[in-house]
């Protein structure tokens, strides 16, 4: 708006264009891609390790999803491991469609365990999906201890810290 007035650079008929484009939008197929491989989903969880480990987390929410910055925000510096995660199980999520269409993506699920910088145990499980041509996880933050729901049912106690062998 500019001096009350609506201010666009559109023609009637560049926005009728425009409309019917995004309206036959909605009628393409989409399926997400499947999720990645046990070996990309390791590769991936070897780069989150390696920033981890320098101890400089400013880069690693370049990897993680939307909520990365957000999770950081409430860590405790003093919990970020100064060891690898042992990875206990994977598994994979495949997407599915919504009962209103929409897609949930699915991913691969890391199960960690380890200690954390105050060497209390740990289990964590990390989802690792595509975006486009690159990998992104949800609980990128490993150590904090975040579970993947994978169906209706969601939480329980996570498996016990002897399940995790060193800890």
């Amino acid at each position: 708006m500019a001096g009350g007035r609506c201010v666009t650079g559109l023609s009637a008929r560049a926005l009728v264009v425009v409309a019917l484009a995004f309206a036959g939008c909605g009628g393409a197929s989409y399926t997400p891609p499947p999720p990645p491989s046990e070996e990309a989903a390791l590769g991936y969880l070897r780069a989150v390790v390696s920033i981890v480990m320098s101890g400089d987390l400013t880069t690693l929410c370049r990897l993680g999803s939307g909520t990365c910055q957000q999770t950081l925000q409430g860590v405790d510096p003093g919990v970020v491991p100064r060891t690898e995660p042992t990875v206990i199980g994977t598994r994979a999520i495949a997407p599915s469609q919504s009962p209103d269409g929409t897609w949930i993506v699915g991913g691969r699920v890391l199960e960690l365990c380890g200690r954390d910088g105050r060497d209390q145990p740990y289990y964590s499980e990390m989802l690792v999906f595509r975006d486009g041509d690159r990998l992104i996880s949800t609980a990128t933050a490993f150590w904090i201890g975040l579970r993947i729901a994978s169906g209706p049912d969601v939480g329980g106690p996570p498996p016990p810290p002897a399940a995790c062998p060193g800890t």
